[in-house]
């Protein structure tokens, strides 16, 4: 018997690539999802699992990263102690997990592809998933996707009623798992299974929390109203979101697989799409699907790319789908699609990959990379990138500078809320307490 080497290739090309990003620091919601998290905070992993109403796998798996490596310290001036996080370890448990996830796309692959394991080396090395790798509060979309992949395997294998767990699992490891069930009754579907059996999660999930789904579509729920006021254009649901988020998605998916056009930013202020490209993205939509419908080698593929978590975001018609964390799984299909290729091909693509993904992950590596990438080449509210590039430069005790990103934030959209409440305690904090208050009148009205 041999033993398959290609977990350990996908493991050491995956941490090779990402070396770049993995000392960086925590960024953004790592500091209010992790650092914040009482369950961290007490190193308990066992409490989130049947206690925290949020994603209870992953932050019970930040609980146990928090566990094994957390850095006991005193100060020897003043004698007190305390716990240091280590943000590397957390990082490079998404980089194994990502690695685990390159592995099963390898398993996949081997139901329809000559060589598998070059569909599950070009998911490792793509630019596709930079982002949900590097960024640790996207370990959600990467442990549900572990395990939505687990209950694939199962019904190809001709297990179906054992993928049943495997989408619980990814249910509780990130909510938009639930969606997975319509992901394997499209390939239940291709393979002849019982896919009838796989439109029972959703209906459940719809009876059992209809009035709270039918909240999250209210002002209510969203506070769709607050965020006009606080004029973050394009955060808001909005109904022209559903065929925005669609139509951007179908069409950047192509360039996403090569690292094109990302930006490691929500999709806020993302314009509503033009006839024009409806059209472009209905001919791409058409030809994926026809593609599908003659070419067998294609059909589950193709499944995976249009059918899966996201189409939630478009239903709930939220912009931040184009922020491409969210999107992690979509990788799967494009990978699967990718592997058809003839292997010389194959090869040097994977190479041009990995370049791309090894230049990306830099801007992980440190926030102030992360918001100039942003506001150089990422599409969405510049204002809002401002605002955050200046926040990032007021943690560090960098004032000046943090004054100027607030002020080219509000010059761009003199509605934005959270810009001028920041630049209110900004002068609050240089001593300027009349400018803070004159601020704060503003934000108010």
């Amino acid at each position: 018997m041999t033993f398959p080497i290609e977990p350990f290739v996908f493991l050491l090309v995956s941490f090779m690539l990402y070396s770049r990003a993995l000392f960086g620091p925590f960024m953004f919601d790592d500091r209010d999802g992790l650092l914040q998290n009482k369950y961290i905070q007490e190193k308990d992993f066992k409490s989130p699992l049947y206690m925290s109403p949020w994603r209870g796998l992953t932050v019970a798996s930040w609980a146990l990263n928090q566990c094994a490596v957390a850095l006991e310290f005193s100060c020897p001036s003043c004698g007190k102690g305390g716990r240091a996080v280590r943000p590397w370890s957390f990082r490079a448990v998404n980089v194994i997990l990502h690695a685990l996830n390159a592995v099963q796309v390898t398993y996949i692959a081997s139901f329809h592809v000559e060589h598998p394991w070059l569909a599950g080396l070009l998911f490792a090395v793509g630019p596709f998933s930079v982002y949900s790798v590097s960024y640790i509060t996207a370990r959600g979309p990467i442990l549900s996707t572990l395990f939505a992949l687990s209950g694939l395997i199962a019904i190809l294998s001709g297990y179906e009623i054992f993928a049943l767990p495997f989408l619980v699992l990814s249910f509780y490891s990130k909510e938009d798992g639930a969606a997975f069930s319509l992901t394997f009754g499209a390939v239940s579907f291709i393979i002849g299974g019982m896919w009838w059996i796989w439109i029972c999660p959703p209906l459940l999930l719809l009876i059992w929390k209809y009035d709270r789904i039918k909240r999250m579509s209210t002002d209510y729920m969203t506070g769709a109203e607050k965020m006009r006021n606080g004029g973050l254009p394009g955060a808001l649901p909005q109904p022209q979101h559903g065929v925005t988020n669609f139509v951007e998605n179908l069409l950047r998916y192509p360039l996403w697989t090569f690292g094109l056009g990302q930006a490691p930013y929500h999709g806020s202020g993302i314009p509503t799409s033009s006839i024009f490209r409806m059209l472009l993205a209905a001919g791409f939509l058409i030809s994926l699907l026809s593609a599908a419908a003659t070419i067998p080698s294609f059909q589950i593929p193709v499944a995976l790319i249009l059918i899966g978590p996201w189409i939630l975001y478009i239903l709930f018609q939220t912009a931040d789908i184009l922020m491409e964390y969210r999107n992690y799984h979509s990788g799967v299909g494009i990978a699967l699609l990718l592997g058809l290729l003839p292997i010389s091909i194959g090869w040097v693509l994977a190479l041009f990959l990995a370049c791309r993904t090894y230049q990306l992950a830099r801007c992980c590596a440190n926030p102030n990379l992360w918001w100039e990438k942003c506001l150089k080449s990422g599409a969405g509210e510049k204002s809002r990138a401002w605002q955050e590039w200046a926040s990032e430069h007021r943690q560090a005790k960098r004032l000046e500078e943090a004054r100027y990103g607030y002020r080219k934030a509000l010059n761009l959209n003199p509605d934005l809320c959270p810009a001028r409440q920041n630049l209110a305690w900004l002068n609050v904090q240089q001593g300027f307490l009349e400018k803070g208050l004159e601020e704060i009148n503003i934000a108010v009205e």
